[in-house]
C-alpha cells in the first residue's frame, strides 16, 4: 500500500487541462474562462443621463428658466441640436449632446407652456454618465480561470463579447457493478440492495463535467470489458464503483490491464477506501472506487473530485486541511489513515465524529460536514487532540 499523500502526488501528476472551447456567454455560468475577458467597446459607448430631467449648457447652469428646445429619449440618436439659452428634455440612458454640461432631475425642475423653471443650478457634469466612464474597449474585464457567473455574463454582453473562450470540463462515465444491484425504480427482491451510488456520484459530478453517462454491470467480466472499451475511447474519466478488491467477483482490475490501462497504484493505506484504483490509458484517467457507499463518496472526494477540478482549470484543487481540536474518543490500529465522518463546530474550531463509522453508514456521511484525519500511526484520539480537517463541500 502506498499512503495518502504519495496516492494523492499521483493523480495530481498525471491530470491535466482538457484544453480550450468555445461558446455563448448566454450559459456559460460555471464555466472558467480559458481567456481573459477583453472589451470590445466602451462602456457606455456614449454619454448618457442617469435621470429623468433637463439638459443644460455650461452658459446656461445659473439660468432660473429656459425654454424648452425639444426631447431626446432612450435609443435616440443624440444629435438634437441645442441652442444657447434652451433646455432640452432628456430621459434616463439617452444621449447627451455634446455641448449639454449638465442634467437637473425633472423633481426639480417645472415645466409649464414650452418654459423650464429650474429650483437650483446645476454643477457641470451632474447627473451625466461619460462614455468609457464604468470601462473602456480592451479593457482586461476578468482574467482566465475566473469563474462564470450571471453579473460576468451580464458584463461580457455589455462589452460586446457574445462567446468566449473557455476552460472544457471532462466528460466522464461511471460504471457501477455488482448482481446485487437493483434500481431505486423497483422493488427489492431477495438479497438485493438500491444502487445509490450511481445517483451520488452522478450529482457529485454534474457540475465538474461536460456530461456524465451512466452504466450498471453485471458481475460479467465480458461485458464489462466491452462496456469499459467503449467509456476508454469516448471520456476523459472513467470512474468505476464495487468489484475492485480481491474477491472472487471483482473483475475490474483484470479488465484495466486486459484494455491496456497503466496501474499507477491499488490499494492506498486509508480507511475507508483501500482498495481503491488509479490508471491512465491515453489521457484518460480511470479510478476504481470500492462498492461500500461511504468508501465510495469518500474516495470520490478525496482523489477523483479534486482532479475534476483541475481538468477544468481550477488553480488549487486539491483540499487544503485546516486545524481543530477533537472532541470525543476514537482507536483504530496503526498502520492506516482514517479519514472520520464529523460535524465543525460554528466557529469552525471543534469537531466531533457523526454517527456509526462503518464504510456502509451512508447516514453518518449524509450528517458530516468534515472529514476529521485520524493519523496513520496513531492508535487512540482523545478530546482536546489537535487534529487535521478537511472540510466537506459537495456544490
Amino acid at each position: 500500500m502506498i499512503t495518502y499523500e504519495e496516492a494523492i502526488r499521483i493523480v495530481d501528476r498525471h491530470t491535466r487541462e482538457i484544453g480550450v472551447w468555445g461558446k455563448s456567454v448566454v450559459g456559460s455560468t460555471g464555466l472558467r474562462l480559458g481567456e481573459d475577458l477583453v472589451a470590445l467597446c466602451d462602456s457606455p459607448p456614449f454619454d448618457n443621463s442617469a435621470v429623468d430631467g433637463y439638459g443644460r449648457r455650461e452658459s446656461d447652469l445659473s439660468a432660473t428658466e429656459l425654454p424648452l428646445a425639444g426631447e431626446i429619449r432612450a435609443g435616440d440618436d443624440g444629435s438634437l441640436e441645442v441652442p444657447p439659452g434652451h433646455t432640452v428634455r432628456i430621459f434616463t440612458g439617452a444621449p447627451v449632446p455634446r455641448d449639454i454640461a449638465a442634467v437637473s432631475m425633472q423633481e426639480d425642475c417645472e415645466e409649464s407652456d414650452g418654459v423650464v423653471r429650474f429650483a437650483e443650478q446645476s454643477e457641470s457634469g451632474s447627473h451625466i454618465r461619460c462614455a468609457g466612464s464604468d470601462f473602456a474597449t480592451g479593457d482586461v474585464l476578468a482574467r482566465k480561470g475566473t469563474v462564470m457567473n450571471p453579473p460576468l455574463v451580464g458584463l461580457a454582453l455589455s462589452a460586446g463579447l457574445h462567446q468566449i473562450k473557455h476552460l472544457a470540463r471532462p466528460r466522464v462515465a461511471i460504471v457501477t457493478t455488482g448482481d446485487e444491484l437493483e434500481s431505486p425504480m423497483t422493488p427489492l427482491g431477495p438479497g438485493k440492495i438500491y444502487n445509490s451510488n450511481e445517483g451520488a456520484l452522478t450529482d457529485a459530478v454534474r457540475s465538474m463535467s461536460e456530461r456524465a453517462r451512466t452504466w450498471q454491470s453485471p458481475d460479467d467480466p465480458e461485458r464489462l470489458r466491452m462496456t469499459l472499451g467503449v467509456f476508454l475511447n469516448e471520456d476523459d474519466v472513467v470512474i468505476t464503483c464495487g468489484g475492485v478488491s480481491v474477491g472472487a467477483y471483482d473483475y475490474l482490475k483484470d479488465a484495466f490491464s486486459a484494455l491496456g490501462v497503466e496501474q499507477h497504484f491499488w490499494s492506498v493505506a486509508i480507511k475507508p477506501g483501500k482498495p481503491i484504483y488509479f490508471g491512465t490509458k491515453g489521457k484518460t484517467l480511470v479510478f476504481g472506487l470500492p462498492g461500500n457507499p461511504v468508501s465510495a463518496m469518500v474516495t470520490f472526494y478525496l482523489f477523483v473530485r479534486p482532479a475534476l477540478l483541475k481538468m477544468a482549470g481550477h488553480p488549487d484543487p486539491w483540499p487544503k486541511p485546516i486545524r481543530a481540536r477533537f472532541e470525543g474518543e476514537a482507536r483504530k490500529n496503526p498502520g492506516r489513515m482514517e479519514f472520520l465522518r464529523g460535524s465543525l463546530s460554528q466557529d469552525g474550531s471543534i469537531a466531533v465524529a457523526t454517527g456509526g463509522q462503518g464504510s456502509h453508514v451512508i447516514s453518518a456521511l449524509a450528517d458530516a460536514d468534515c472529514l476529521i484525519h485520524f493519523p496513520l500511526e496513531s492508535a487512540e484520539l482523545r478530546s482536546g487532540d489537535e487534529v487535521d480537517i478537511t472540510p466537506l463541500v459537495w456544490d
